[in-house]
Formats: C-alpha cells, sequence, structure tokens
C-alpha cells in the first residue's frame, strides 16, 4: 500500500555497487528499514545525500507490515538545515542524541510523541547560534519523561543523599538490591533536576551525563555503551 509519511534518517549502510540500506524513523510507523537503489551511482548522488543521518524526509513508502525491507516511491527534504551541518558543537550534539535515540526505539513501534520532540529539537539545535553546553543532558531528561521514567525529585531534603536507579527516586540510604549514585553524583544530579542557576563545570557535566547514560541502561534494555560519548566531551570542553 502506498502511504506518506515524514522520517528522521537513522543510519545509512551500503548495500551495494549503487544501493543502499536505510534506518528511518517514522512518525506514522516507528523504525522502518528501506532498500533504495541506485542512490550511489554518480547521477543520482545528490539524491543519495538526502539519506545522510539527521536528515528530514517527506516520503511516499509502500508499506507492507511483514516485510522486513520495503520501497521507496518518491523522497524529499521535509527541513533543510541551515547551520547544523557547519557548526561543529551543535552538529556533535544532533550525533549524540541521534544514537540515543536509535537505542530507544523497536522496529515498526510508532510513537510520534517521541517523533514530533526529536523534530523540534534538532530544528531548535539547527536555529541556535549561541552553543548550549547543557544540550545534552536536557535532552537527556526531556527523553526520560516522554519514556515515562522521569526522575522523581525528592520530598524532604533529608532523602537527597542517594538517587536509585530502579526506581528513579532520591533516599536517605543507599539501595542493597540495585544500583545507587553516590552522593556527590546524586548532589550533581539534583541540582541538574532543580535547574540550579549555578553553572556545571566541564568535570560535574560528564558526571551528569555519565549519571543520566547509566539511568537509561537501567530503563531501556539493550541500551548498552554510546560511540558519541567520547568525542562530544573533546568538543565540549
Amino acid at each position: 500500500m502506498l502511504e506518506k509519511t515524514e522520517g528522521l534518517v537513522l543510519k545509512t549502510v551500503r548495500f551495494s555497487e549503487s544501493s543502499v540500506i536505510v534506518r528511518i524513523f517514522t512518525r506514522e510507523k516507528g523504525w522502518l528499514n528501506f532498500h533504495v537503489p541506485g542512490v550511489r551511482s554518480s547521477r543520482n548522488k545528490s539524491k543519495g545525500n538526502l539519506f545522510q543521518p539527521l536528515q528530514y524526509l517527506e516520503l511516499d513508502i509502500y508499506h507492507h507490515p511483514t516485510k522486513q525491507l520495503l520501497k521507496i516511491k518518491e523522497h524529499r527534504p521535509a527541513y533543510i538545515y541551515a547551520q547544523l551541518p557547519y557548526n561543529i558543537i551543535n552538529h556533535s550534539i544532533a550525533v549524540f542524541c541521534l544514537e540515543v535515540i536509535t537505542k530507544c526505539l523497536h522496529e515498526n513501534e510508532a510513537n510520534s510523541e517521541l517523533y514530533d520532540f526529536c523534530r523540534s529539537f534538532l530544528i531548535e539545535l539547527d536555529q541556535q547560534v549561541s552553543p548550549d553546553s547543557m544540550k545534552p543532558q536536557k535532552f537527556l531528561l526531556a527523553l526520560c519523561k516522554i519514556l515515562g521514567f522521569v526522575p522523581l525529585l525528592p520530598k524532604s531534603d533529608e532523602d537527597e543523599l542517594y538517587f536509585h536507579l530502579q526506581d528513579g527516586r532520591f533516599e536517605p540510604f543507599p539501595d542493597n538490591l540495585g544500583p545507587t549514585f553516590e552522593q556527590d553524583h546524586t548532589a550533581i544530579l539534583l541540582r541538574f533536576l532543580r535547574a540550579d542557576p549555578r553553572p556545571f563545570n566541564m568535570n560535574e557535566r560528564n558526571i551528569l551525563t555519565d549519571s543520566l547514560l547509566a539511568y537509561f541502561r537501567t530503563h531501556v534494555p539493550g541500551f548498552g555503551k554510546l560511540n558519541s560519548t567520547d568525542i562530544l566531551r573533546q568538543i565540549i570542553r
């Protein structure tokens, strides 16, 4: 059946001399895989460039629920980045966020709220003139909310010593049955959740990123290690 949708390119791999396999996060159908012939030829190089990760496309697709590789009839840019490809800091943030999104998706599982959030975030990043060093951490926290495991703020100051990853809450004692953040890491996370106006230094940002990613690994099966984290740290100092 021919259907119209919009999608974010997650990954493209070479399939043959002239074709590629493209993984696209579509708004209506979730993550789908497509076989796209001919786009690696010199004649179609400009069309092939549209299938680079982070690109947003309007798509006319032949969708079949039982097929693993689908076909695209037509594709057009849904949004053309003005600055993102040329801004090394924001582009590095975008690559990091794309890898996180990919880890959280399941094939053929639609999530229009997540799609709209990702679209708005990347467009905002493209239009942002001054880089925000806390943008990756803000992205992770917002994603927690959408996926349904946002950390709960403590009810009192007595509950602030340890953060329990499994329950997503702060407690006065460590969790002997599951992973717990130490007091210094808990304090940094709490500052961030409370939108403390004091700036975070590089070491605190790194601790916060590691803490949030550990929280994702606790709640997202198969989340694993990211490849983009080390590069992001070299870019944002």
